[in-house]
């Protein structure tokens, strides 16, 4: 399959012969209506098909080319399909070319246009330097592994799709691209590379923080004296999962790269009795005390308790998705634990007969702890290693091998997930990354849960 596609007007048919002839000498192959066309089809068609096809769009333009009504329709065709276009300008300046052709220039937004100052072969180095920019890649340097000749497997990402992705309008994308960037973007469907758009997730992500500036701390009192407090979390990117390497790793556990665009409210602390009890009545707990966190209760208690919440306070109340969970328990961290790359038994309650990177504390307390026992992380939430597990929102499921964005696990599935580990199982699995699911129904006294809530 042809990489690139030339458009140009007769006139200009002999130098533009010369230059795929070029290209195709530096490994390129470019579309020729009289090699590549399809039988069966209109021009028109066969034009529409072979710019759909192609890595990139070359406009060759010289002053007829400004004229013509078929280029125009080519230029159109590319731009609509998010094709990289690159101008080259024949007899033309820059200036002519913004005032003739102002749709153009447009839709080109910031992409630099070459000018032909002597032969066509001496613009071929600076002409694949600037197709490798945009990840046109020559044919012949290619392995079959790649799916599409010319292309690399990296796609470009148009404002609109960005600013969707993230949750902004594509005028805020356009403005930090100017800031960030340095670039001018005209027009939402102009296009970035992958590497231009994940510096601006960054900093919108960053953008989005300043925006909102919520409150830090919410309080909602459920009776006199008890309170639920929750703690703001902003928006960020983080990676998911563990290395190799890390004590514990399981192979569920492969890292990838999350962007959390909304912030969320988290518990302080995991739900403890006096709140549940509060609340619904009743305390299925194995280990009994007002501040200890209320356990025995199932994927549908934890569910059933948000919804009690969201009634009386007409807030949306949730249980976290497991990458909201991740993202706050790390707290900015890479280390398996969100303190370090180890955890003592002054630092969370968990099984000590178990050792972790060949330390063992022997100290196993055979039961929950009081939920303000233990220092908090660098976000202020208390207990996100061990004491409990705690129930997700989503249904258990792989890892994609890609950078998601908000990601809410599988639509379907039979098992909920767990995170956090509890006093009954080792350090290891009260690792950040450490994944446990079970049936949804399931209770037993290391279970428990903490609420989320969404920004109104």
């Amino acid at each position: 399959m042809p990489e690139l596609f030339i458009s140009h007007v007769a006139e200009d048919e002999t130098e533009c012969k010369i230059l795929a002839e070029l290209l195709e000498k530096e490994g390129y192959r470019v579309w020729y209506y009289e090699r590549d066309s399809l039988p069966g089809r209109t021009y028109v068609e066969q034009i529409v098909t072979a710019i759909e096809g192609v890595g990139a769009f070359l406009l060759f333009v010289s002053k007829e080319t400004l004229v013509s009504a078929q280029v125009d329709r080519e230029v159109v065709s590319a731009f609509q399909k998010n094709k990289p276009i690159l101008p080259i300008l024949k007899d033309l300046t820059n200036e002519n070319f913004q005032k003739q052709r102002p749709t153009w220039d447009h839709m080109l937004g910031a992409t630099t246009k070459l000018v032909m100052s002597g032969q066509i072969s001496q613009m071929i180095p600076i002409l694949t330097a600037g197709l490798s920019a945009m990840g046109i890649l020559p044919h012949c340097g290619l392995t079959q592994k790649i799916s599409t000749p010319g292309r690399i497997t990296e796609k470009m990402i148009s404002i609109n799709q960005l600013a969707i992705e993230m949750k902004v309008t594509p005028y805020l994308v356009m403005r930090l691209a100017r800031e960030v960037l340095n670039i001018e973007l005209r027009t939402p469907a102009a296009v970035l590379r992958p590497g231009q758009a994940d510096q601006l997730r960054t900093h919108l992500l960053e953008e989005k923080s300043k925006q909102e500036k919520p409150n830090q701390c919410l309080v909602f009192e459920l009776s006199e004296g008890l309170t639920l407090d929750l703690i703001y979390i902003s928006p960020g990117l983080f990676t998911m999962g563990s290395p190799q390497d890390e004590e514990g790793h399981n192979e569920d556990e492969i890292q990838h790269e999350v962007i959390l665009t909304q912030g969320f409210y988290l518990g302080r602390y995991p739900v403890y009795q006096e709140q549940y009890e509060c609340l619904m009545q009743e305390n299925p707990s194995y280990f009994c005390e007002p501040k200890l966190p209320v356990e025995t209760v199932s994927w549908y208690d934890a569910m059933a308790f948000c919804e009690a919440l969201t009634l009386r306070f007409h807030k949306n109340f949730r249980l976290p998705t497991e990458a909201e969970w991740e993202y706050a328990c790390r707290a900015g961290g890479t280390s398996a634990f969100s303190n370090g790359a180890e955890l003592s038994e002054e630092q969370a309650n968990f099984d000590g007969k178990f050792s972790y990177n060949g330390n063992t504390t022997g100290l196993c307390r055979r039961q929950t702890t009081p939920i303000d026992t233990f220092p908090p992380n660098a976000f202020g939430l208390y207990d996100m290693h061990g004491n409990v597990w705690e129930w997700c929102i989503d249904w258990y499921g792989e890892y994609p091998l890609e950078a998601v964005t908000d990601p809410k696990g599988p639509d379907s599935g039979s098992i909920k997930n767990l995170r956090g580990g509890s006093w009954f199982h080792g350090p290891a699995d009260a690792r950040s990354a450490q994944r446990d699911a079970l049936d949804p129904g399931r209770r037993h006294s290391p279970y428990g849960f903490r609420v989320a809530m969404n920004i109104d």
